[in-house]
């Protein structure tokens, strides 16, 4: 009689490039409908209180009269982590336990010789060249799992739960499933069945590039077959109450959570002890903030022209990640549509939004927004490059500002010359002090990592000056930077 093993997970680094549950048999090294392929995926979410617990069923059919193996690669988003993984060997489910990683890798190695699928789930790719690792089993990372037997034939299933914050700016949440892959051709789903339920709050009109979703009461829901997995689920929700203080209470004697009840982001369902009856939460949810002296809305100001640079290099990931994100929407809630706005996500290459200067509408900063947060962080930084692509996109008149958001790793180049005279405003998100940015900038703003919760001292002087009217400056002359205050 074949025995179940325990399924070891196994949490490493690396960063995101894969989609939503992708199975890539071991026999091709890429993926190959013809040999597994995907036949039935199940998404259901339930959103409450900013927070979704997300809930992934797949299952692969081996379409070879041979027993395969495969490797199952899963995205997460930054504030991502993982509450429950199991695989399915026949009718027994293998949920997943925490081993250090040697110690899981020779369990596997041991396993497979037995034919008993060990499901050996790990954060990054199957092997770690650095020989490093964290113990943290989130942050926008890609986890992939040893998925073995599959046998021929045959069919296997996989299921993921986890939990992620739902990010918001202006007042709206976006939460965002990937579902198409980084590159290449997206794969096809026999049957997709989607279904987010939100327990407060009110769905807003998603995107045109999102797949297409049926609202009825609480619940917005996908159904359908052959679908190619080239949209992401994305759902965009109204508070249903600008109350600053929320209050809940949770009580189950069996530590089981109802239906469509989401924990909070520290708290996963397997860290409910079943002795525990329950718990209470306070919350503070404030509403958007009102505009600040000197804001869009202020008749003294003129309208600006800006090119907002974010560094999405591979060193930015983390603290310095988060820390850019809150102050781009920190920034973005200073413009209105008086302004023009165009977003240049950078990493070893520049890739501004073909639609150029726009309006600083709601949608248009909505947009900027999503192209940042979809873009995958990759190898290499080219600032200069960047800054050279910001300043053509912008009028050589007193609008233009160029703000740029990095954590300075890499070499800048010469921005002065890149800037072509229109003033460069630099935020610095990372432990990089480069001489060359205060030497090329209006002003620079060191940022710490982890200062995304609330706008840090300096912001707000840093703020007034890039929203000034300021006077041009010469052919030769330029204006003496203001030092990074540390």
């Amino acid at each position: 009689m074949k025995r179940a093993a325990p399924l070891l997970l196994l949490l490493a680094t690396f960063p995101a490039s894969a989609q939503t549950g992708l199975l890539v048999p071991t026999s091709t090294g890429r993926p190959d409908p013809r040999v597994l392929s995907l036949g039935e995926m199940t998404v259901d979410v339930g959103v409450a209180r900013g927070v979704a617990r997300v809930n992934v069923r797949q299952v692969f059919e081996n379409h070879t009269g041979e027993i395969q193996e495969g490797t199952w690669r899963f995205r997460l988003s930054p504030s991502g982590a993982v509450g429950d993984f199991a695989v399915w060997d026949g009718l027994v489910r293998i949920p997943g336990v925490i081993v250090e990683k040697k110690r899981a890798r020779a369990i596997y190695e041991e396993l497979t010789t037995r034919r008993i699928d060990p499901g050996l789930l790990q954060q990054g790719e199957e092997e770690d060249p650095a020989g490093g690792g964290s113990s943290r089993p989130s942050g926008g990372a890609v986890f992939s799992v040893k998925v073995a037997p599959i046998p021929s034939w045959g069919t296997k299933r996989l299921e993921m739960q986890y939990q992620e914050e739902v990010p918001w700016a202006d007042g709206v949440g976006e939460l965002r499933i990937p579902l198409r892959p980084g590159e290449g051709e997206p794969t096809s789903a026999g049957r997709l069945e989607v279904a987010v339920t939100l327990e407060d709050g009110t769905f807003l009109e998603p995107p045109p590039s999102a797949l297409p979703l049926a609202v009825t009461g609480k619940t917005a829901r996908f159904s359908a077959g052959d679908v190619p997995l080239a949209k992401d689920v994305v759902v965009r929700i109204r508070p249903a109450s600008s109350a600053p203080l929320a209050f809940s209470a949770f009580r189950s004697p069996d530590g089981r959570l109802p239906d469509g009840l989401a924990l909070a982001p520290w708290e996963r369902l397997s860290d409910v002890p079943p002795e525990k009856d329950g718990f209470f939460l306070l919350e503070h949810r404030p509403a958007a903030h009102a505009a600040a002296p000197g804001a869009a809305t202020s008749p003294a100001r003129k309208p600006l022209s800006v090119a907002l640079l974010f560094d999405t290099s591979l060193s930015t990931r983390w603290g310095s990640l988060e820390t850019g994100w809150a102050f781009v929407n920190r920034l973005l809630s200073r413009l209105g549509p008086a302004d023009r706005l165009v977003a240049v996500p950078f990493d070893r290459a520049p890739t501004p939004d073909p639609a150029g200067l726009l309006p600083a509408t709601d949608a248009t900063k909505s947009a900027a927004l999503t192209a940042i947060r979809s873009r995958l962080l990759a190898p290499g930084t080219d600032t200069a490059a960047a800054v050279r692509a910001a300043a053509a996109l912008l009028p050589n008149d007193l609008s233009a500002r160029i703000v740029l958001v990095t954590d300075g790793a890499g070499a800048p180049g010469d921005l002065a010359k890149a800037s072509q005279g229109r003033p460069l405003f630099t935020v610095l998100t990372g432990e990089e002090r480069r001489e060359a940015f205060p030497a090329a900038s209006r002003q620079v703003l060191p940022l710490p990592p982890g200062s995304a919760s609330q706008p840090p001292a300096g912001e707000a002087l840093f703020l007034a000056q890039l929203l000034a009217d300021l006077p041009r400056e010469g052919a030769t002359a330029r204006a003496t930077p203001t030092s990074p205050s540390r």
